[in-house]
């Protein structure tokens, strides 16, 4: 292999586990906060398009670099399952021992990107046009002719037609 067995079990093979001393109560917290600012981060500066910014890929790391150095020490700052599964599989049979938490790298990240979600769609500045539907666009119509072929006479009709 590429490390020596020896530091390979050192490290933990890469897998999260919750620092000394942290209880499973404040990974789950650690885990849902880090995710709710790298959520908002990508929601602010990469997705909405009114605010979204060329620089977004700069503010997402940053948000990365910030998580890790608030989070490394509680839960190795995952914010996302995949990279706690893979290397959870990897050292499963060095030490079961990364499975007994492991479901705070699943839980968490998904309450925070939930939690991040509903907040922007609530507090966004814009949020009366991006909660579900942009508003219709109301036109008022005079006189419209209607013909069918199983009539011979035409009729006409009054009334408002709501497009998008």
């Amino acid at each position: 292999g590429i490390l020596p067995s020896e530091t390979f079990k050192a490290i933990g093979g890469g897998a999260h586990n919750l620092g000394e001393n942290v209880t499973a109560g404040e990974g789950m917290l650690c885990e849902i906060v880090l995710t709710v600012v790298l959520v908002l981060t990508v929601l602010m500066a990469a997705v909405d398009p009114q605010t979204k910014s060329n620089l977004a890929p700069l503010a997402i790391g940053f948000a990365v670099f910030v998580d890790i150095l608030a989070g490394i020490s509680v839960t190795g700052a995952s914010m996302n399952p995949a990279r706690s599964f893979g290397p959870a599989v990897v050292v499963s049979n060095v030490s079961s021992d990364f499975w007994k938490y492991h479901y705070i790298y699943w839980v968490g990240p998904l309450i925070g990107a939930i939690v991040a979600a509903v907040w922007y769609r609530c507090n966004a500045p814009h949020r009366h046009t991006m909660f579900f539907t942009e508003p219709a666009t109301v036109y008022q119509v005079e006189d419209i002719t209607f013909t069918s072929s199983s009539m011979q006479r035409p009729t006409s009709s009054r009334g408002v037609i709501a497009a998008d």
